[in-house]
C-alpha cells in the first residue's frame, strides 16, 4: 500500500489537476449538489471489499461521485451558515500538513508548526487587546473551544474556593450558537439563556435583570458573542465585561464568526471591552480563509488554561520552555492528537500580509451594506433588520418557509447558488452570509431577483 507506484502516480496527477481547477475556481462553477441516499449507495456502497478496487478506479469515485455529491463552501455564491472561503495560499500549506503527517500536539514533534501557530495566536491576541500572558492552541472548531475555555473557567473558580456541584452555571443570550448548550450539557452543567435587548444584543443590563437577584452560587461563565449564528449580532461586550469583573466570573467571547470584523476600523468599536475577555475563540475557517478545520482558543493568562488542562506522560517527554512562545498545544484544551491546524492560517497571512486580510474582511462588510441598501430599493422584498456584520436577513412580503425551501432545494440542485433559510421573529427568511471576498453583487442580487 504505501510505495509510490506507477498506479499512484497517475491518480496523484488527476487529483492535483482536480485541486487546481478547484483553486482557480469562479462563479462559473457548480456550487455543488446534495447526493441522494440511493445515488450514493448505487455509487459507493460496495466500495470497501477485501480486495479493493485499486486506486485508480477508487479516484473515479473520489473525483466523480464523492466531490460532486458535497457543497463546495469556498464558492463565490455559498451563503449558508457561516461559509468558508479559504486562499490558496492556505490550501496549499493545508496539502504540506497531510503529505509531511505533521503531529502538533506536543512540542516535541511539532516545535517548527507550533511556533507558527503562536505568532498567529499572539495576533489575534494583539487585535483584541490581550495582555503578554495570553496563549492558547487551535482546536477543531469553536464547540471543542468552548468546551475547553468552560472547563479552565470552572477550575478556575473551585480554584478560587467555590465549591460546585455537577459542572457549573453558564449563562449566554437567547441568540447564542447552540455550541454553547453542548458544551455545558457535555460538563453536565445548567444552561441559563438571557433576554436581548431591542437591537437582539445581550448587554449587562439583561444580564443583571436575569441574574443580579439570584445570582447562582455555581456560576462559572458567561458566554457572549460577537457576532450570533443567525443574526450576526456583537453583543455589547463592554457592558457584559463590567458586570462579570464586578462578579469575578469568567468571560468568554464567541468570536468564531464575528471577530475578524474587529479588522474593519468602522466596526472596531463594536467590539469594545473584548480586551478583558478570559478567553476568546475565533474560527479561521470562517472569515480568516483557511480550509477545515480550525478555531483559535485564546486564553487571557495561559496558566489559567494549563492549570486545568495539562496532563503528562513520560511517554512524551518535555521539551518546552514554558512559554507562550514554544509550549504544549495539549495543555490549553482537551486533545492531544492533532494537526496543526493554526498553520494554514500563518501561511496565508505571512504571504499576503495582514493588510490585505483587512482589505478582505473590509470588503465583505461593504458589499454587505450594498445588498441591504438593494433590498430596501425592491417593493416585493424587505429587509428585516440593518445588518450587524455580514449576515443579511430579509423576505418577500407574501412568501412561507415552504416557498424559501423550495427557493434554496431548486438552486442547489441547479449548482447555481447555496442559501439556507431561517427564522426571525417567527417569521420566515431568506438568510444571506457574506464572508467570501470573491462574492460579487451580482452573485447575490441573482438569488435576489429569483425572489421575484
Amino acid at each position: 500500500m504505501h510505495p509510490f507506484d506507477e498506479k499512484t502516480e497517475l491518480a496523484f496527477q488527476r487529483i492535483t489537476a482536480e485541486i487546481r481547477h478547484r483553486l482557480e475556481e469562479d462563479a462559473g462553477q457548480s456550487v455543488g449538489k446534495l447526493g441522494s441516499l440511493e445515488a450514493l449507495r448505487a455509487a459507493l456502497g460496495d466500495s470497501i471489499s477485501q480486495q479493493g478496487l485499486g486506486v485508480d478506479r477508487t479516484t473515479d469515485l473520489l473525483l466523480g461521485k464523492v466531490v460532486p455529491h458535497c457543497i463546495d463552501q469556498g464558492h463565490p455564491r455559498s451563503f449558508a451558515a457561516i461559509p468558508s472561503a479559504a486562499t490558496p495560499a492556505a490550501t496549499l500549506c493545508d496539502l504540506v500538513i497531510s503529505a509531511t503527517n505533521m503531529f502538533a500536539g506536543t512540542w516535541a514533534s511539532g516545535s517548527g508548526a507550533i511556533f507558527a501557530e503562536n505568532q498567529v495566536l499572539r495576533w489575534l491576541a494583539d487585535l483584541a487587546g490581550l495582555p503578554s500572558t495570553a496563549g492558547g492552541t487551535f482546536v477543531s472548531g469553536g464547540t471543542v473551544g468552548i468546551l475547553a475555555a468552560l472547563i479552565a473557567a470552572r477550575h478556575r473558580t473551585r480554584q478560587d474556593g467555590r465549591c460546585l456541584a455537577g459542572g457549573g452555571v453558564v449563562a449566554a443570550s437567547q441568540e447564542a450558537h447552540f455550541a454553547v448548550d453542548a458544551a455545558v450539557a457535555a460538563m453536565d452543567g445548567k444552561m441559563i439563556r438571557v433576554p436581548t435587548d431591542a437591537t437582539y444584543r445581550m448587554t449587562g443590563h439583561t444580564l443583571q435583570e436575569t441574574l443580579e437577584n439570584d445570582l447562582p452560587a455555581e456560576t462559572i461563565a458567561v458566554v457572549a458573542t460577537a457576532g450570533t449564528p443567525n443574526l450576526g449580532v456583537v453583543d455589547d461586550l463592554e457592558s457584559i465585561a463590567r458586570f462579570c469583573r464586578k462578579h469575578n466570573i469568567w468571560l468568554h467571547v464567541d468570536g468564531t464568526y464575528g471577530f475578524p470584523a474587529i479588522l474593519s476600523a468602522h466596526h472596531r468599536s463594536l467590539f469594545t471591552g473584548i480586551e478583558h475577555a478570559d478567553s476568546i475563540s475565533v474560527d479561521p475557517h470562517k472569515w480568516l480563509f483557511t480550509p477545515y478545520d480550525s478555531c483559535a482558543l485564546l486564553y487571557r493568562d495561559a496558566d489559567d488554561a494549563t492549570a486545568a488542562h495539562a496532563w503528562s506522560g513520560a511517554y512524551l517527554g518535555d521539551d518546552t520552555c514554558g512559554t507562550p512562545e514554544a509550549s504544549d498545544p495539549k495543555d490549553f484544551a482537551l486533545h492531544l492528537s492533532r494537526r496543526p491546524r493554526g498553520l494554514p492560517l500563518w501561511f496565508s497571512l505571512a504571504s499576503h500580509g495582514t493588510d490585505a486580510y483587512r482589505r478582505a474582511v473590509t470588503a465583505s462588510l461593504d458589499l454587505t451594506r450594498r445588498v441591504a441598501e438593494e433590498i430596501d430599493r425592491r417593493e416585493e422584498l424587505e429587509l428585516l433588520l440593518p445588518p450587524a456584520l455580514s449576515v443579511i436577513l430579509c423576505r418577500r412580503r407574501d412568501w412561507s418557509m415552504a416557498d424559501y425551501q423550495n427557493l434554496s432545494r431548486s438552486l442547489r440542485d441547479s449548482g447555481k447558488a447555496w442559501f439556507l433559510p431561517t427564522e426571525f421573529e417567527e417569521i420566515a427568511a431568506a438568510r444571506f452570509a457574506l464572508i467570501n471576498p470573491q462574492t460579487r453583487f451580482e452573485d447575490v442580487s441573482a438569488v435576489l431577483d429569483a425572489m421575484r
